[in-house]
């Protein structure tokens, strides 16, 4: 899979030119144009969705409703079906799957799939309505946490719920919902998402695939080539995206993505092989082909020209489902390593009573509680809808999500076949195919560096946004409105000027004076919350100053986007940590003593390491060294090879250099 080369540059340009698709373009309706027979798109704005909790971290502001409370299943009844229903799904798994069996043949066998829909695993996301689970994304996510008991299998069941079902749930019509959802959901039809391609990776600006009408405008005739299709080889719906060339409102032709409901009967669909991926083998992986596919007119998803919404409204939760993956994961892995090392002894004690294996076990602890906080903070917040039924804006919290889960995977891993040992080399163990799995299934879901530059450029859009505002209420509001704006204006920069930390509105969890939510926390987590609102003071104001510094030329300073992401990456974690912790402490949940423990702990080291970020990015900043980074990487890069000379590379001894001799001596002259 391949990530095209000028996505970030292109993703900055969006961003900063305020791109209509980031500002909630939503198509009306569309006919076809007489003469052409070309889509005709008319286009009108809808509301902007609510605000992002980590966008506004960036101007140093703490939106409470994200915090307090930290969600949870609505009702207990609904909580214990929950649990019964994992506790399930968990036992069949482990009954019938043998995940060893699957990785060597390549193949889910019919019966195991058969199994699958008994149990109503391809109806999670269908509405009651029409014979499915209806589950909310809470529990949907709690239970691909259950799944990532095998990978391929948690894949080829996400692959057919989102984005499978979910473009057709969110953007098809009532005809389409109806012939399509109580199939998908039996498990008849089995749904996926061709989207990515061999050029454009995840681009889906750079698609190739492209359709064009019949001469008798009843069909769609669509060709192309999509890759690193999940479920590939066994779907038979397929939610395609491919560009159709449209008339806009100035009645030019242009091209723009479009999103089909593509059923392999129609004809023209072939698929390769499923691809010889280092993991996931099982999950079918395929190429699909469509050549001259004739795709009814009544077939077009949404609206013709609004795939790209489509397409960025289930990525979200694409992203966002390699949590409760790794998640589950590392669950097992912990109960794994520390079931080996209790019963390995070295040097006379047990490996589980050795201090130095005891913190490596520490540390993968510390990240999967942050990792869950993260997910389940996340997908409660998804499930949000404001009194007008618009949905939280969660797009940067699944990227976050996502990125943080690809980084503790490498690092939790390294520690799990550390504490191993040799065992993790054998082929006939799980550990291998845990990393692959984890390797392929990290990359489907995106680009770090991509996705590190998204959350970047949202932020610093945020924040930008937000100054424009009170520059521009200074300069045509009424009086009041324009002395608040001038004084908040002149706030930022004088702050900003000292070097001090502050910014409006000031980051608070409403832990001073006597504020009416000052009680909502527990009073051990205070000094937590006090230290997550200074780190976020300190974030609003480097971003206030990178703004300043770059301007417009924020694309070509990658490093410092990417930094900045890594803060919000921090602080969204920090303070998903604290309001679990702080709901573990109010309800007295089992072992809430040890939540504290690991909160605190996570905490400090956050703390020490978000604040080294900042200086980086701060007036303090290592200018030579950010310079050194992109001088050398580009050569780098420039010449395709390792550039030092070999440390055996020089043939004469060193020690007769007479430069060499002549520091000798000095040094002897010093000794003596």
């Amino acid at each position: 899979m391949t990530t095209s080369i000028s996505t970030c540059r292109l993703l900055a340009r969006r961003l900063r030119n305020g791109n209509p698709r980031f500002k909630g373009i939503c198509v009306r309706k569309h006919d076809y144009h007489p003469f052409t027979s070309i889509a005709v798109r008319t286009i009108a704005t809808t509301k902007p969705r609510n605000e992002s909790f980590a966008r506004q971290h960036a101007t140093g502001k703490i939106d409470m409703s994200w915090v307090f409370p930290y969600p949870t299943v609505g009702s207990e009844e609904g909580l214990n079906e929950l649990n019964d229903y994992c506790k399930e799904v968990k036992q069949y798994l482990l009954d019938n799957v043998n995940s060893k069996i699957l990785d060597h043949t390549g193949i889910i066998s019919d019966e195991i799939m058969q199994g699958l829909k008994d149990l109503g695993l391809f109806a999670l996301k269908v509405p009651k309505t029409f014979g499915g689970k209806g589950l909310s994304n809470l529990e949907y996510y709690r239970l691909l946490e259950t799944l990532s008991l095998d990978s391929s299998i948690v894949e080829v069941i996400h692959a057919h719920q989102v984005p499978g079902l979910q473009g057709l749930m969110q953007f098809g019509n009532g005809d389409q919902q109806h012939k399509y959802l109580r199939q998908l959901a039996s498990g008849k039809l089995i749904a996926t998402v061709a989207l990515e391609e061999k050029a454009s990776g995840s681009d889906i600006a750079a698609i190739s695939c492209k359709a064009h009408l019949s001469e008798d405008g009843k069909h769609w005739i669509l060709n192309g080539e999509k890759e690193w299709v999940v479920n590939g080889g066994r779907a038979n719906l397929f939610t395609v995206f491919a560009k159709t060339e449209v008339v806009d409102l100035n009645d030019q032709v242009v091209e723009k993505t479009t999103a089909f409901l593509v059923e392999k009967s129609f004809g023209g669909v072939s698929t390769d092989d499923a691809a010889n991926t280092c993991g996931l083998k099982a999950a079918n992986i395929c190429t699909v082909k469509f050549e001259d596919t004739p795709v009814p007119v009544q077939n077009v998803l949404g609206e013709v020209g609004f795939g790209f919404e489509i397409a960025v409204s289930f990525i979200n939760s694409k992203r966002l489902s390699m949590g409760p993956m790794m998640a589950g994961q590392l669950h097992r892995a912990i109960n794994d390593v520390t079931e080996i090392t209790s019963q390995r002894e070295r040097f006379g004690m047990k490996v589980s009573d050795c201090e130095l294996a005891q913190e490596k076990i520490f540390n993968m602890t510390l990240d999967t509680y942050m990792l869950e906080s993260m997910v389940y903070m996340t997908a409660g917040q998804m499930d949000k809808v404001d009194q007008d039924g618009n949905p939280e804006d969660c797009s940067i919290e699944a990227a976050i999500v996502k990125v943080f889960s690809s980084k503790i995977g490498w690092s939790s891993f390294a520690e799990y076949f550390q504490l191993v040992g040799l065992d993790s080399c054998d082929g006939g163990f799980p550990y291998q195919r845990l990393l692959q799995d984890f390797q392929v299934s990290s990359i489907l879901k995106g680009s770090d560096e991509v996705l590190k530059m998204y959350i970047g450029l949202g932020c610093l859009q945020h924040a930008a946004k937000v100054m424009e505002d009170r520059i521009r209420a200074a300069k045509a509001g009424g009086f009041r409105e324009k002395w608040t704006a001038m004084w908040d204006v002149s706030r930022i920069q004088i702050r900003i000027l000292q070097n001090k930390a502050t910014v409006i509105p000031h980051p608070s969890f409403g832990l001073k004076g006597e504020s009416q939510t000052k009680t909502w926390l527990d009073k051990r987590l205070n000094n937590m919350g006090r230290m997550i609102e200074s780190l976020t003071d300190s974030y609003a104001k480097r971003v206030f100053e990178v703004l300043r510094e770059h301007g417009k030329g924020l694309e070509n300073e990658q490093v410092i986007v990417g930094r900045l992401a890594e803060v919000a990456i921090n602080l969204y974690g920090l303070t998903c940590v604290l309001a679990r912790c702080n709901k573990s402490q109010i309800l007295a949940l089992r072992n809430a003593d040890h939540e504290m423990l690991l909160a605190f702990a996570i905490t400090k080291r956050l703390y020490k390491e978000t604040h080294m970020i900042l200086d980086l990015i701060g007036p303090l900043k290592i200018h030579g060294h950010a310079d050194a980074q992109k001088k050398a990487g580009r050569e780098v890069a420039t010449e395709r090879r390792y550039l030092p000379s070999h440390p055996l590379e020089v043939a004469h001894r060193h020690e007769e250099h007479p430069k060499y001799l002549e520091q000798k001596n000095k040094i002897l002259e010093l000794t003596n």
